[in-house]
């Protein structure tokens, strides 16, 4: 894979931004684990429950596509005055090429 498009394998890719550091994790990894894997930071004061939405990120490109916000994300997102757009790492799997931003990296 080249960091553009998914395939079969039990392989999945994290395209982190803005250096395009490639880290390769297992399909179905939850994000903030991944990105942790890659040795880059990222915030949680709730242990990635989803309660402090302090680990959001940009995800301007996944193939296949993120599934939709759920509603405790969305609250979590609001509770803590996250801006729309954002996701939360903790709330996210990776499924098959996700490219990621943080405010911060």
């Amino acid at each position: 894979m080249d960091g553009r498009g998914s395939d079969t394998s039990d392989e999945a890719v994290v395209v982190l931004l803005p250096a395009g550091r490639v880290h390769r994790t297992r399909r179905g990894a939850v994000l903030i684990e991944a990105i942790r894997e890659a040795g880059l930071p990222l915030a949680s004061a709730c242990d990635a429950r989803g309660l402090c939405a302090r680990c959001a990120v940009e995800v301007p490109f996944a193939d296949p596509p993120l599934a939709p916000e759920r509603d405790w994300e969305r609250e979590a997102r609001r509770r803590n005055r996250i801006p729309d757009g954002l996701r939360l790492a903790c709330a996210l799997r990776v499924r098959g090429t996700i490219h990621v931003r943080a405010r911060y990296w």
